[in-house]
């Protein structure tokens, strides 16, 4: 501890110092006072109290002194707190110092590593630069020294004078710039390539010895020669064959990946990307026929159609004899004199009505109307009967589909007696002229319905259906769980219905019409059984076999 912190405590024991100097120089006058006072008897009743008064004065005295010394020791404390809390800042801020050189090294470390990496890349930038460049120089130089019939090749020598490897481009550039030269220039380079390569014989100054040796070597040269030509030659016919087989392994592979895809297998190897396959959204199997196929059944239903209407035509009117004026000729000159002379007398007559008018072809007149009923397609004649406007007139429910599919499930159960009551009908009639009330009354139903859920659910309803259309592209219910919640929840409370669970219309249920009888069933037409040749009826032998005996 300072002199600075502990100084408050000496100016404290300094002032109770004095107070203590103080209180001795008042006691002893007091004190001197009595010795002079003449020396008074007291009553029993002051001794009692003085008695009192001095043990008050030292309870007091007692209880100071315990104040003081709490206080000394309250004191103490807070130094003693007072110095650990200095102690811990001082030691907090040397840990920050260290902590602050520690960040300042790896920042440093940091910005060296930064710097290092940049004069790398740009090191190696340049690198790349100067060998594209000695690159370039390198091609000028062989394009310049294959112009001019150096060879075509440069051999470059390496900083400790050793030979480096032969630049792989140059044969590039070489074959670039004789594709440039035409038919002469070809000539002359290559007549210029051989006489560099080819050099004369000296054989004048050889003996016999010599001559021989030098026979010997350009025979083993000739024979290395054709051996490496050999080679290449089987090496290259391996190649070709190779390439054929793994041609050949990739067409079977695509052809195979094809058919597993359902394509045409004989567009696996076609350049051309497969034809798009006509689905029909009725079926769920792919239309496989060619566009030939396709195009043999239009023009044969084009075909009956047009044979069709031919048949419905009305035939032409037959012509009598009698009404077609007869042809010109000059052996009829006097037959008509007659015919003037007999006009002339019917005029006067008053004229004469042809004999008959035309009857009419008994042919009937079909009306190109066909239904098809239960799998059964029936022509319709004049005769028969069919609805007029005023019965198949309804009001109709005007929602468009993702309204009524938010409402289908509600709408199935809330009509289930009467539209099963129409597909009852349906079944059993197979003639939809007798179902026109039974249709009327589902479309009333549901009229009742929807306009039940305007009226008290009109919100709700809007967005679930307007969530099925917006939320994917089938309307599925799975993205609407949260609003169809909500418009179940309304309808049960405002109209009375549950939502089905999930199967409910998929059951099988019995349902008995109660004001229509069930009608008959034609009966099955039964014909006579085909005759059987007699027993004892010529059978001639069988050529290859026997014959199964006749059942009886």
């Amino acid at each position: 501890m300072s002199d600075e912190e502990g100084g408050w405590m000496n100016d404290d024991a300094e002032e109770n110092e004095e107070e203590e100097r103080t209180t001795k120089a008042e006691t002893k006058p007091k004190i001197a006072r009595k010795l002079e006072e003449p020396v008074v008897e007291k009553t029993e009743v002051q001794q009692i109290l003085e008695a009192k008064m001095k043990k008050q004065e030292e309870d007091d005295t007692d209880r100071i002194k315990e104040i003081e010394e709490a206080r000394r020791l309250e004191r103490e404390k807070e130094d003693e707190e007072l110095r650990k809390l200095k102690e811990k800042q001082a030691q907090r801020k040397k840990e920050r110092e260290l902590e602050d050189q520690k960040m300042e090294e790896q920042r440093r470390q940091l910005e060296e590593k930064r710097r290092q990496e940049d004069e790398q890349r740009k090191q190696r930038m340049e690198d790349e630069k100067r060998k594209k460049q000695e690159l370039q120089e390198m091609k000028k130089a062989a394009a310049q020294a294959a112009m001019v019939g150096g060879r075509n090749f440069v051999i470059e020598k390496d900083k400790e004078g050793g030979n480096s490897t032969i630049d792989k481009f140059m044969n590039i550039s070489k074959a670039k710039t004789e594709m440039s030269l035409n038919t002469g220039e070809l000539q002359a380079l290559k007549m210029r390539t051989i006489n560099e390569r080819v050099k004369p014989l000296a054989l004048s100054e050889l003996d016999n010895v010599a001559l021989k040796a030098k026979a010997e070597e350009l025979w083993k040269t000739i024979v290395v020669l054709e051996t490496s030509k050999y080679d290449l030659a089987e090496r290259s016919t391996r190649q070709e064959y190779d390439l054929k087989e793994l041609n050949e392994r990739q067409r079977q592979m695509n052809v195979k990946k094809h058919v597993a895809q359902g394509l045409d297998a004989g567009a696996a190897n076609s350049p051309y990307p497969p034809k798009v396959q006509l689905i029909s959204k009725y079926e769920r199997r792919t239309d496989r026929r060619t566009f030939q196929e396709r195009k043999a059944i239009f023009e044969v239903e084009t075909k009956r159609l047009e044979d069709l209407a031919a048949e419905l035509q009305k035939p032409a009117a037959k012509t009598r004899e009698a009404w077609v004026k007869p042809k010109k000729s000059a052996g009829d000159e006097d037959g008509e004199e007659d015919n003037e002379e007999n006009g002339e007398a019917n005029e006067e007559g008053g004229g004469a009505e042809p004999a008959e008018e035309e009857e009419e072809s008994s042919a009937p007149f079909w009306i190109a109307i066909q239904i098809q009923s239960n799998g059964l397609k029936m022509v319709i004649t004049k005769d028969t009967y069919l609805p007029s406007y005023s019965e198949l007139e309804t009001e109709e429910i005007k929602l468009s589909s993702p309204a009524l599919k938010a409402g289908a499930t509600h709408f199935g159960l809330y009509c289930d007696n009467i539209c099963k009551e129409f597909m009852l009908c349906r079944a059993e009639e197979g003639d939809p002229r007798r179902c026109l009330q039974e249709g009327k009354e589902v479309t009333a139903c549901g009229l009742d319905f929807f306009r039940k859920v305007k009226k008290f659910c009109y919100e709700p309803f809007e967005k679930h259906w307007r969530c099925l259309e917006d939320r994917s592209q089938d309307m599925e219910f799975r993205w609407c769980r949260k609003s169809q919640y909500a418009f179940d929840s309304c309808v049960k409370e405002h109209i009375g219905q549950d939502r089905p669970y999930a199967g409910y219309f998929a059951q099988v249920r019995v349902h008995d019409s109660t004001r229509r009888p069930k009608p008959l069933k034609a009966p099955i037409r039964e014909y006579e059984p085909i005759p059987r040749l007699p027993k004892d009826y010529p059978r001639p032998e069988a050529a290859y076999g026997s014959r199964s005996p006749i059942s009886p």
